[in-house]
């Protein structure tokens, strides 16, 4: 079979060859992708606990016994007449 004579002043081989070059292309860069999130995936235990935070609990500051029976008034008063 000889090469057709339009195809060749269409430059559609040229068409052809570019178009499989980017699928190709396009495939690999795929493949790499799929690579890489797969190692981001990929965690053990240390590195779990590692980005592991404990949860906090915000519960009431401690005071000092002694000090919760007190008002603020009163401390406020017992500041003025020290100063």
């Amino acid at each position: 079979p000889s090469t057709p004579f339009f195809d060749l002043l269409q430059h559609r081989y040229q068409q052809l060859w570019v178009q499989e070059q980017k699928a190709t292309q396009k495939a690999i860069k795929l493949e790499k992708k799929h690579k890489v999130i797969l190692g981001k995936l990929y965690e053990t235990r240390s590195s779990q606990l590692r980005k592991y935070k404990p949860p906090v609990e915000l519960g009431a500051l401690w005071h000092m016994p002694h000090f919760q029976k007190v008002s603020s008034g009163a401390l406020w008063a017992s500041a003025r007449r020290l100063a």
